[in-house]
């Protein structure tokens, strides 16, 4: 069971200029995510609700998270970041546990997967957490090897 935050949090989609659909002071760090989405975008295109999403809670943003594509051969791939301030607070495993019920509102019958670096670590223990299975080895572009994490479809 997801452990209460404090405050809500809510999701805002990163839209496909790479904005969010909200009126936001976006940092430098801010910025970098959307563009980095805008670009993820112009890859896979842009099929709501596959796509990017900051986490607000209050004023403050704190993550982003997102599907890396529409889903393919009946599995889609999720990533979650917390903002280094807000690290600890439930916050990537509230974001993750998100997409998964996005994911299987959307489409009950697709696999939701996730990459972590090949060790022990703090996501390893959000997915762990959600129900996800580490099924063995994969690949990221941006860090090499992974561990591949596979969660089942959702109920019917």
């Amino acid at each position: 069971m997801l452990r209460e935050l404090p405050t809500v949090i809510q999701l805002i989609e990163i839209g496909p200029s790479g904005l969010p659909d909200a009126a936001i002071e976006a940092s430098e760090l801010i910025q970098s995510v959307c563009q980095a989405n805008q670009s993820l975008y112009q890859k896979t295109g842009f099929h709501p609700p596959w796509i990017a999403y900051l986490a607000q809670r209050g004023d403050d943003l704190v993550g982003t998270c997102a599907f890396k594509s529409p889903p393919r051969e009946g599995k889609v791939e999720v990533a979650y970041c917390t903002f280094p301030e807000y690290e600890g607070q439930g916050i990537a495993t509230w974001m993750t546990g998100q997409l998964i019920a996005i994911g299987h509102q959307t489409s009950p019958d697709t696999i939701i997967t996730a990459n972590t670096l090949p060790q022990r670590n703090a996501s390893t223990s959000i997915l762990e957490k959600l129900g996800f299975n580490h099924v063995g080895k994969g690949h990221d572009d941006e860090v090499g090897t992974t561990w591949f994490w596979e969660l089942a479809p959702g109920p019917e």
